[in-house]
């Protein structure tokens, strides 16, 4: 990981929203991620990859991507993290335009049954991943990067899936 990117990740640590908890009925997924490599021809081919995307005059986090996916089995499922700043918007403000980030104690993790894709997601084919994909789509998805896990607590980031218009 670059300098550049080192700090965004610590700077998107620090920036946590502790209003909103997380739910029972919300859906839970746990994996660790692969910062995208610019340099690199392809990226990575398996596993999950994370990039994140900065406003670029106040550098203030707009976006945090990640995307499961498998260029062999020909597959992507992407997680989407974002806060608009309203300002920015040319309509009305939703209430997905400002996604949470919390901080939860480790303890938490026992109280919910993730979705581990770092063992369901080498064995997953084409047709699991796009089922899950369907079934995740509309829903209030929770990541968990095990890459955010310190000590006695674990980051949360809110996020959301869409069924891409094209695949």
């Amino acid at each position: 990981m670059n300098k550049t990117n080192s700090s965004n990740r610590q700077d998107s640590l620090s920036q946590v929203n502790t209003k909103i908890k997380p739910q029972p009925e919300h859906v839970y997924v746990i994996f660790t991620s692969k910062e995208y490599d610019p340099e690199s021809e392809h990226g990575i081919t398996e596993g999950v990859m994370r990039i994140e995307t900065c406003y670029p005059y106040t550098n203030d986090m707009a976006l945090i991507s990640y995307t499961f996916l498998s260029r062999s089995k020909n597959f992507d499922i992407a997680f989407l993290h974002w806060n608009l700043k309203r300002e920015e918007l040319k309509r009305p403000t939703k209430s997905t335009d400002k996604m949470n980030i919390v901080m939860m104690s480790k303890d938490f993790l026992l109280t919910v049954n993730p979705i581990d894709l770092d063992k369901k997601g080498p064995s997953m084919t084409r047709e699991e991943a796009l089922e899950l994909r369907e079934r995740l789509v509309g829903k209030i998805i929770w990541i968990i990067d095990r890459r955010d896990i310190v000590s006695d607590s674990v980051k949360l980031i809110q996020t959301e899936t869409r069924v891409p218009v094209c695949f």
